[in-house]
């Protein structure tokens, strides 16, 4: 072989290997961009975990006042004919108002990859919530005849306890899912 295709050989050789050099260059920064927003993802969702966090524990209160509020009525549901007369006394039917903007924006992006498949499978548990199950048996039972029949305001008032009683253990089972999901992924937010 002369010397003039040796030199061209060697300068073709180099010229695949800055090629192919860049290239893993460029797929390496490719691949830490990725992981950058994957976890400025998770971050997003610690974020708005802690601050649906702090809105159930908001809610549990108001829950819980309302709740006492029904309770205090008890010794005087026989003196009302039907049951709807005493809603006003206990208004405030709250749900929490959580939010899943981050969570579901995460769900389309293509980075949702990176994230380690435990964390996903536990927020996508966090934010398997349905207020709307709570508001339409409300609904339901402030339009149901129950409510309105005259001498079934005791029956009523027992199906509202029990219906406070369980939005207080709905409330309360988010929490502990907030605070679990938050200590385990992030050691407590």
């Amino acid at each position: 072989m002369n010397r003039a295709t040796r030199a061209l050989l060697l300068e073709g050789v180099m010229v695949v290997a800055s090629v192919l050099l860049a290239l893993g260059l460029d797929s390496w920064w490719e691949s830490r961009q990725e992981q950058a927003r994957a976890d400025a993802a998770m971050e997003a969702i610690r974020q708005e975990a802690v601050a649906n966090l702090r809105e159930l524990e908001a809610s549990l209160d108001r829950i819980q006042v309302r709740r006492r509020a029904l309770i205090s009525l008890e010794s005087r549901v026989a003196e009302h004919e039907t049951f709807y007369s005493m809603l006003p006394e206990f208004r405030g039917f709250v749900t929490p108002d959580l939010q899943d903007a981050t969570w579901q924006r995460l769900l389309r992006q293509p980075y949702m990859g990176r994230i380690p498949r435990d964390f996903v499978e536990d927020a996508f548990a966090l934010y398997d919530w349905n207020f709307d199950i709570l508001e339409d048996q409300l609904l339901t039972f402030v339009l149901s005849e129950l409510v309105h029949t005259p001498g079934r305001a005791g029956v009523a008032y027992s199906v509202a306890r029990a219906a406070s009683l369980q939005d207080v253990r709905f409330v309360e089972d988010l929490i502990r899912r907030h605070r679990a999901f938050l200590d385990e992924h992030f050691e407590g937010g």
